[in-house]
């Protein structure tokens, strides 16, 4: 029973003494390093936000100060809220556009001609060029009316966003100035019947042409907002890829389809609730469309 107490503290003192010989070692090796070498990292990686957050650590300094508007932006939207909110108030008639299930194409015309179909699109590509910040004022009042907000929702930030954020300069130039316009709207397809929230089991597919100069594309996607009225489409399928090793796999690859390549059908609009204005089609179908790059 005595002898128990003096080995716990024989191999505590064991302990200290490794972790200072590690120590010594650890200060060595970064002495060692040539200059503009990285060093070794001791600290625990920073703390992820929303994981903090559902631990009930709030971490204000990730989130403060909030980020102030400049007077430059402050005016340049508040030019932009006086007209949108007389459009809403004095010429979209939401109970007509619920019982009606469409919105009226002179409404559709007032909202491109107020630059709503490309708040976000930069200005060289003909849009508004908004902040996020300005974008969500605007946003206050397109919703609203819903279908309205679902509209132009579908049409920007999902269904152009794509070509915006990943897009060739060439692709850009070509299809931005007529979706800031409104000439054109976008959808954007990845629900299928069998695949929903798990976008990885997707099963419409892209085969490459013989001659390597085109795709075919076949399949068919669910519940696609603005599916019935779109001019361009955001179609994700299968390819087949070859990686690093040789070895041929399925992979997600998104694609650009504009209605005019053909091949392109949907269904009836889909009956919602409060949103019955905004055309979604419980049915579109890819048979043997050709993307021509």
């Amino acid at each position: 029973g005595v002898r128990q107490p003096k080995r716990a503290g024989r191999v505590k003192r064991d302990l200290v003494t490794d972790m200072r010989r590690f120590s010594v070692i650890l200060r060595v090796a970064r002495a060692a390093l040539p200059g503009g070498a990285r060093a070794f990292r001791t600290a625990c990686a920073r703390p992820a936000f929303a994981k903090e957050l559902c631990l009930g650590n709030f971490q204000k300094e990730e989130v403060f100060p909030y980020p102030q508007i400049s007077n430059e932006e402050l005016k340049e939207i508040n030019q932009l809220v006086g007209p949108v909110e007389k459009f809403f108030s004095e010429e979209v008639d939401s109970k007509k556009i619920d019982q009606d299930a469409k919105i009226p194409q002179e409404t559709l015309n007032g909202l491109k001609n107020l630059g709503l179909f490309g708040m976000q699109i930069p200005e060289e590509y003909g849009g508004l060029g908004l902040s996020n910040t300005m974008y969500a004022r605007l946003g206050e009042i397109t919703s609203q009316d819903g279908a309205i907000a679902v509209t132009l929702a579908a049409h920007q930030a999902i269904g152009l966003k794509g070509i915006l954020i990943a897009g060739t300069e060439e692709q850009k130039k070509k299809y931005l100035p007529k979706l800031a316009s409104g000439e054109h709207i976008a959808a954007f397809c990845l629900t299928e019947p069998g695949s929903g929230s798990d976008a990885a089991s997707i099963q419409t597919r892209a085969t490459l042409s013989e001659d390597g100069k085109s795709f075919i594309l076949n399949g068919s996607k669910i519940w696609i907002s603005n599916g019935g009225i779109a001019d361009i489409f955001t179609v994700f399928a299968r390819t087949e890829v070859v990686d690093k090793d040789g070895a041929t796999k399925d992979k997600i690859t998104a694609f650009i389809v504009e209605r005019a390549f053909g091949g392109i059908t949907n269904g009836k609009p889909e009956d919602k609730l409060g949103i019955r204005g905004s055309n979604s089609k419980t049915h579109i179908k890819s048979e043997d469309a050709e993307l021509v790059f």
